[in-house]
C-alpha cells in the first residue's frame, strides 16, 4: 500500500489553485510516468478545539458521574451512538451475514462530530441530568 499526501486547493473562476503549491510540486518531482488526479470537494475532520472540548470537558463529566475511566467512557458512548448494522459477505461461499459494527469519531467532518457531541450532551441531560457547558461557556485544555 503506498501512503499519498493530500494537498488542498480553490477552484476560481473555473481554475484550480493549491493551497500549498510548493509542498504540491514539491512532492511531484518524487514522482514519474502516468498519474491519477481526483479533484472532490473538501471534507473538514473534526478540528482540534473539538477533540480537546469533547475529551476536556464531555468525557471528564460522564466519566466522573458513571464512576468510568475516560477511555471506557467513550467506548459506552460510541457503542450508544454510533452502532449500526453492515452486511458482509463471504468470497468464498458467497454466503451474508449481518453485524453490528460501532462506528468511529476519528473520522467525522466537523458537522458530523458537532452533532454527534450534542447528542451526547442531550443524553447526558436527560439520562445522568448533569449539565455539559458550552464550549464558550468554559474554559478547558
Amino acid at each position: 500500500m503506498k501512503i499519498a499526501p493530500r494537498f488542498r486547493g480553490k477552484i476560481e473562476n473555473g481554475k484550480l489553485k493549491i493551497t500549498d503549491e510548493s509542498g504540491f510540486n514539491k512532492y511531484l518531482t518524487t514522482m514519474k510516468g502516468e498519474v491519477g488526479i481526483v479533484v472532490e470537494p473538501y471534507k473538514y475532520n473534526r478540528s482540534g478545539s473539538q477533540n480537546r472540548y469533547y475529551w476536556g470537558v464531555v468525557i471528564p463529566l460522564i466519566a466522573d458521574e458513571i464512576g468510568e475511566e475516560k477511555d471506557v467512557t467513550h467506548d459506552i458512548l460510541k457503542a450508544r451512538f454510533l452502532k449500526y448494522k453492515k452486511t458482509i459477505k463471504s468470497k468464498r461461499t458467497g454466503q451474508e451475514k449481518t453485524m453490528t459494527v460501532v462506528g468511529s469519531t476519528t473520522k467525522m467532518t466537523t458537522v458530523e462530530f458537532m452533532e454527534y457531541t450534542e447528542t451526547v450532551k442531550r443524553w447526558a441531560s436527560i439520562h445522568l441530568n448533569i449539565f455539559i457547558p458550552d464550549p464558550g461557556d468554559v474554559s478547558f485544555d
